[in-house]
């Protein structure tokens, strides 16, 4: 059932930026706005045609966008990405737009669920209900998807099954299952659960094996990383390593073309986070010969910064690394958000391959879509 297309608030548009996500945090006026957090594809999705689908693309123009919301305000927003081709990776703004929500309701999911390769909206509220915002490129048109039992969270949307649709993704952590339920558009076509772990969560979902099927990251109190690597069958478990124990995962990608994942930590007691990759070697028959799993660099964060977004946002087909910070010291009273991004996260493990800039502000008591680690 159709509901309708969503009425942009045009005038607010100029208000931009800030994620939703995890714990409650407390604001410096005392204020207490709660987070609702989410997991989102990590990386672009390579397709039989050599084309691909980037995360949180909006428009479907191949370029990853920044999703927004204002709890405070019931708001959520985009800022388009545009194309730049230069030589130099650049970060350029395209069109912004606001749009009133539902009150009562939070994004619990970012994800293609229709095929078209633009990014859909998934809402929910804390009666478990569910509502789809599907893009057709600037606006979103609304229909109802159902409710969801109690215990079960809602944890993204991502393709497992490979059929170019997302899949809304659960967690059941009273009963160590993960779910899924296969999608198209606002359909439920099937629901599945499967045993998980006692003791351990989902940090990062993507395609890290460059397949149609969805991939999960999985980590516990004992640092270390599973990974279930997703196929037509199932999903396969493998162990990866174990990371900092003063740290936690915020985020995995592809490793460039060489078979590998990175997996990146950020340090608790101190502003930095690591890069650590999981590299597969093969033999000569072209079998899985050995694999590492080490830290490979660590890069330094200012104080509050976290990871707000992961996508292709300058064109060149990696997973860029957005940090964003509620309250840069540096930026104007009006727009104390800042964000920074680091480039180059795919390239080889022998060469530099990173490099990091400021590339917007953005106004106080808005946040970016997804995880605020």
């Amino acid at each position: 059932m159709k509901i309708g297309k969503l009425v942009c608030a045009a005038a607010m548009a100029a208000c931009f930026s800030v994620p939703a996500v995890a714990q409650e945090s407390v604001d410096d006026a005392g204020l207490t706005v709660t987070e609702h957090p989410f997991l989102q594809e990590a990386n672009e999705v390579f397709h039989a045609d050599y084309s691909y689908t980037a995360p949180n693309d909006v428009d479907g123009d191949g370029l990853s966008d920044l999703l927004w919301a204002n709890a405070d305000r019931g708001l959520v927003g985009y800022w388009l990405s545009t194309w730049d081709y230069s030589s130099t990776p650049t970060y350029v703004r395209g069109p912004t737009k606001v749009f009133h929500v539902k009150p009562g309701y939070h994004v619990g999911a970012v994800g293609d669920l229709n095929g078209d390769r633009k990014a859909d909206l998934v809402f929910t509220n804390a009666h478990r209900d569910l509502e789809l915002w599907t893009s057709n490129g600037t606006t979103f048109d609304v229909s109802h998807i159902g409710h969801y039992p109690e215990d079960w969270r809602l944890l993204g949307a991502g393709d497992v099954d490979g059929d170019n649709n997302a899949d809304l993704l659960w967690w059941n952590e009273k009963k160590c299952l993960f779910g899924y339920w296969r999608m198209q558009g606002a359909a439920v076509v099937e629901k599945q659960t499967v045993k998980a772990p006692c003791g351990y969560h989902v940090a990062a979902i993507g395609h890290f094996m460059q397949t149609f099927n969805l991939d999960l990251i999985w980590t516990s109190d004992a640092h270390d990383v599973l990974l279930w690597a997703g196929s037509p069958t199932g999903f396969t478990s493998t162990f990866l390593g174990n990371y900092d124990p003063q740290g936690h995962i915020v985020g995995a990608a592809i490793a460039g073309d060489f078979g590998g994942i990175n997996v990146y930590v950020k340090n608790d007691t101190q502003p930095q986070f690591t890069q650590y990759e999981w590299i597969r070697y093969y033999d000569n028959q072209g079998n899985v010969g050995q694999t590492t799993f080490n830290a490979v660099r660590s890069l330094p964060l200012n104080p509050g910064d976290y990871l707000g977004a992961t996508g292709n946002f300058d064109g060149y087909d990696e997973a860029v690394l957005v940090w964003a910070n509620d309250k840069a010291a540096t930026a104007p009273p009006s727009t104390p958000g800042q964000l920074t991004w680091y480039v180059n996260t795919v390239t080889w493990p022998s060469q530099v391959g990173w490099q990091s800039a400021t590339i917007a502000n953005y106004r106080s008591g808005w946040r970016l879509l997804g995880s605020r680690h």
